[in-house]
């Protein structure tokens, strides 16, 4: 198989062809998985970057609400009845606008103050719906070192929003999402309601290193069961996680072109190939293949060179070129031919007339010069076909 591709030139220039398709697509995926992995590394740099802004934003809201709470507990430590308790209540909610209610727990979980008053609402009730399970236990459980504890729940009843801000998409045209995870693992924000308070950290990839304090950038599966980019960076001061997330295919938009455009050169080549090969095969190709076939030996006669020759002679590019002179050079072999064999008949008619045994032994010893043989021997058939010596030397 090798000698007969070192043979023809049709595979020798297709294995060219071929060989230089092949390094131009290569070099395309190479370029494509360079410019897909910066695309994702940027990305992944813009949502870290993002994460970290409102990671930072979130941890100093925790820490002035958390000083915030500490002045005020010092204040209410000092009132003495629950009607100086809710004037203390009163001034702070005028204080802070970002704050909607305040109550004050006794150790046993239940409402003693609460501002500002709800209507249609029992303690007994309120009792029910606001008390977080552990909060108590966690917020009297370090009695040394006594620090605020950051809960999150239900507090209105008609909404069922969370007790932190949702976090609305940035841009409306964009699948960017933007979730706030507790230390238990707890979407307690996002942009989709109904997951408030739905443990997610199987969900997101990397939201429990982010817990752990650590900067953590993955992709896996999303909604829908695509590919999602995800970023998650800690808040430090409730030990919480902001996560950014968004398809991995709106990230590497550019790729997919990029896609495109490879698999629109690839069928360029391909076409732009396949009518190359048809128009060498037919006039380069092919011609030469046969003028190669059909010139392997001398023709008897000038009526014997090959039809196909003569036509190709009538073109002016090279391949009626290497015709002309394939038909030229027949032509002068034959001619050659002629004189030559005009000749022998001449020698023929002149060795008739001379001594055999002299013209024998003449060419015995041309032949001993010119092959270097030691001896030489001329053998004729007689008239039973048996060979005899003529002459020998």
């Amino acid at each position: 198989m090798l000698h007969f591709v070192r043979r023809s030139l049709l595979f020798q220039l297709l294995s060219v062809y071929l060989l230089f398709v092949v390094v131009v697509l290569i070099g395309g995926l190479g370029v494509n998985a360079v410019v897909e992995q910066r695309l994702r590394n940027d990305a992944q740099a813009s949502d870290q970057a993002l994460a970290q802004e409102i990671a930072v934003e979130t941890n100093l809201h925790l820490l002035d609400a958390e000083n915030s709470l500490v002045a005020l507990s010092k204040l209410t430590a000092k009132a003495n009845t629950p009607v100086a308790m809710e004037s203390i209540f009163q001034a702070f909610l005028a204080a802070r606008s970002d704050v909607d209610h305040l109550y004050f727990l006794d150790p046993l979980g239940a409402i003693r103050v609460f501002c500002p008053q709800l209507p249609d609402k029992c303690q007994d009730s309120l009792v029910a719906e606001f008390s977080p399970p552990n909060v108590i236990q966690r917020a009297i459980a370090p009695q040394r070192h006594p620090h605020p504890v950051f809960e999150v729940g239900a507090v209105v009843e008609p909404t069922f929003n969370a007790g932190v801000i949702i976090a609305e998409p940035v841009d409306d045209s964009s699948r960017l999402m933007i979730g706030l995870v507790d230390d238990r693992g707890e979407l307690i924000a996002t942009p989709d309601p109904r997951r408030i308070l739905q443990t997610v950290l199987d969900e997101l990839p990397g939201a429990d290193q982010a817990l752990h304090g650590s900067v953590a950038s993955s992709q896996g599966p999303g909604p829908g069961g695509q590919d999602w980019l995800f970023s998650s960076v800690p808040v430090p001061a409730a030990h919480w996680a902001v996560v950014v997330q968004r398809p991995a295919a709106e990230a590497l938009a550019v790729v997919n072109q990029f896609h495109l455009w490879l698999l629109a050169a690839a069928l360029l080549f391909a076409i732009g190939g396949l009518l190359f090969w048809l128009i060498l095969l037919g006039r380069v190709i092919r011609p030469l293949h046969t003028l190669a076939i059909e010139h392997q030996a001398l023709p008897a006669s000038e009526q014997s060179i090959p039809v196909h020759a003569t036509v190709l002679s009538g073109r002016d590019d090279e391949v009626g070129d290497l015709a002309r002179s394939l038909v030229r050079l027949e032509l002068d072999g034959l001619e050659k031919l002629g004189e030559l064999r005009t000749l022998l008949e001449t020698s023929n008619a002149v060795v008739g007339s001379l001594d055999p045994h002299a013209v024998v032994g003449k060419i015995m010893r041309e032949v001993r010069r010119l092959v270097d043989v030691q001896a030489a021997a001329v053998l004729l058939p007689d008239e039973q076909g048996v060979l005899r010596v003529l002459a020998s030397d």
